[in-house]
């Protein structure tokens, strides 16, 4: 078995490859979090449409054939009482 202590010097890419290498890296990583920022936008929208606030007040006011409570004073007194 050869001796492992001896370092050998691995053989290293051109400047060129290493440059290309490099880009494409780059573009990669940029493109991945290009397609976060894209996912982000179309959730809020999509979180939007789901919580609309025309649909969400029309729908919590009561419909206009309702009859209105009755009124009170909130004195809670009984008929004949003073």
């Amino acid at each position: 078995m050869p001796n492992l202590s001896q370092h050998r010097e691995l053989p290293r890419l051109p400047e060129a490859a290493r440059h290309e290498a490099s880009t494409f890296t780059l573009a990669v990583v940029m493109a991945g979090i290009f397609a976060f920022f894209i996912a982000g936008i179309a959730s809020a929208f999509i979180s939007a449409k789901d919580t609309s606030l025309t649909r969400t007040v029309a729908t919590s006011k009561p419909p206009l054939t309702a009859a209105a409570p009755a009124e009170t004073t909130g004195s809670g007194s009984v008929a004949g009482a003073r």
